[in-house]
């Protein structure tokens, strides 16, 4: 499992300490991986409008292909539906 944040390399390691995160988080300051998996867009928060990378996880198999993607998640929620999805990966 990796992360994926548009944040920068330092902010990404201050938050990854604080909520011991306990996978690897990238960054992609640019935006150019989340363009490619096509989840980076706009969002609105007080009246600004900010450039983001939404949060969709993905299953990647073995192949490099994409398993499933999964949007709009809860993110207390989802983890579960997720690793079934794998689960049954590995069952193939």
């Amino acid at each position: 499992m990796l992360g994926v944040s548009t944040d920068s390399v330092e902010e990404i390691v201050a938050f990854s300490e604080n909520e011991a995160i306990p996978f690897p988080l990238l960054s992609d300051q640019d935006g150019s991986v989340a363009r490619r998996y096509e989840t980076f867009g706009t969002a609105d928060v007080d009246d600004d409008t900010f450039e983001i990378a939404f949060r969709n996880p993905y299953v990647i198999g073995l192949d490099g292909e994409i398993e499933a993607v999964y949007e709009g998640v809860s993110l207390e929620d989802h983890a579960a539906e997720i690793l079934d999805e794998v689960a049954a990966l590995d069952a193939t």
